[in-house]
């Protein structure tokens, strides 16, 4: 859930533009971006572009896992001029420009530089390729949609006619008249029909309406959905999800909140096997929705409500919680649990991190002299070189 849950280098005079190939895989070109589109347009090729950030854990599996396979880079090379920008340091008008908002941000772009496709977040081999495959499908679609909305403009009625000139559509950034063209398309299906895999495709992209029949029968049918069309009906689902919580906010509408927990309960249940119960999904959306109405009081609440009811077991959870809740808050009674979390957390297994946790939480609470013997035992515990980093700081500031 976006909503909340969140220039290139410059050398003087003209240079060439260079590559840097992995020993297998993308061959990513190295430029200004005004050199990329100079080339792109000299090549005919649309141009990837990964947005990423070196502290990104995802970026950095795509770049290891993804960029250097063989098979991702005979179709990346031979397809598209291939572009990496660290969205903290390069390029910044086009960041800017793109909305760059999350890690990695996986971009198609143009000759031209108009934005063509983009998908948010890593993907594996398969659905890399994937992806670069419907970017260059929709491209084929769009040189076709002037005959297509002829034909359909000769009879609006025309449901095959229709359909053609929606997935071509479905291909850009179509607006509200589409959507307008797609709601009565789809009014005139039965429910089987929304299955078939194009009238999928048309939901996804027109379908903005949680009230609508549309989104109503997808989420009371996700298991089919999920088993059909996998990571798709996810997206979908969650963009839904985004939309409404976002809307809970603004207008401060608890029942808003509520339709948001039964999209995720739905949407755990027909694609995660171990789904946790109802409440546990429910109470990741009170935290949400009491962050973004900027309750901390009420958040604080909620997130001790569902660590006490879901993750008292969960190590990690308890470590990572102790912390928030120590950094968030000076209150006694959060304080208190975070102190309980973290000895709990340290008792379940000791070392560098259990008692860094567990110090910062002492530290936070008043106690410094068992926070520095903590923070000093975890130095001998030969903690990496952030953490240690940390264990220093949190040494100081005890003294």
């Amino acid at each position: 859930m976006t909503s909340f849950l969140k220039a290139g280098l410059l050398f003087a005079g003209a240079i060439l533009l260079q590559t840097t190939a992995f020993a297998q895989g993308i061959a990513f070109t190295k430029g200004k971006w005004q050199e990329i589109l100079a080339k792109a347009k000299a090549e005919n090729k649309p141009i990837f572009v990964d947005f990423y950030a070196e502290w990104c854990g995802p970026c950095k599996f795509m770049s290891k896992n993804v960029f250097t396979d063989a098979e991702v880079g005979d179709y990346y090379n031979a397809n598209f001029i291939s572009v990496k920008i660290d969205a903290e340091k390069e390029e910044p008008e086009l960041v800017r420009a793109s909305r760059i908002e999350a890690y990695p941000s996986l971009y198609y772009f143009s000759p031209d530089g108009t934005v063509i496709n983009k998908n948010i977040g890593a993907l594996d081999k398969t659905g890399f390729i994937a992806f670069g495959k419907k970017v260059l499908s929709g491209q084929a679609a769009v040189k076709e949609l002037p005959a297509l909305k002829a034909k359909y403009e000769a009879n609006t009625n025309d449901a095959a006619a229709a359909r053609s000139y929606l997935l071509a559509l479905a291909q850009t950034d179509a607006g509200s008249e589409a959507s307008t063209i797609a709601a009565r398309y789809l009014s005139g299906l039965s429910d089987a029909q929304l299955q078939e895999e194009d009238n999928w495709t048309i939901i996804q992209k027109f379908v903005n309406n949680s009230d609508s029949r549309e989104f109503k029968y997808v989420l009371n049918n996700a298991n089919v959905f999920a088993e059909k069309y996998g990571k798709s009906l996810e997206e979908f689902v969650i963009k839904h999800m985004d939309a409404t919580l976002t809307n809970a906010v603004r207008q401060k509408s608890i029942e808003k909140a509520n339709e948001v927990k039964g999209m995720y309960v739905s949407l755990m249940k027909a694609t995660n096997p171990e789904a946790r119960e109802a409440g546990f999904y429910e109470g990741i959306i009170d935290m949400f929705y009491q962050q973004g109405i900027e309750n901390e009081a009420g958040y604080i609440s909620a997130l001790i409500r569902w660590m006490e009811a879901y993750n008292m077991n969960e190590r990690d959870e308890l470590m990572r919680r102790s912390l928030e809740i120590a950094s968030r808050s000076k209150e006694a009674t959060p304080l208190a649990k975070a102190r309980e979390w973290s000895a709990k957390a340290l008792k379940m297994g000791e070392d560098a991190v259990s008692c860094y946790v567990y110090a910062f939480v002492l530290e936070q609470s008043g106690d410094k002299k068992n926070a520095k013997t903590y923070a000093e035992k975890a130095l001998k515990m030969n903690p990496d070189e952030e953490l240690s980093a940390y264990l220093q700081e949190l040494i100081e500031r005890i003294k």
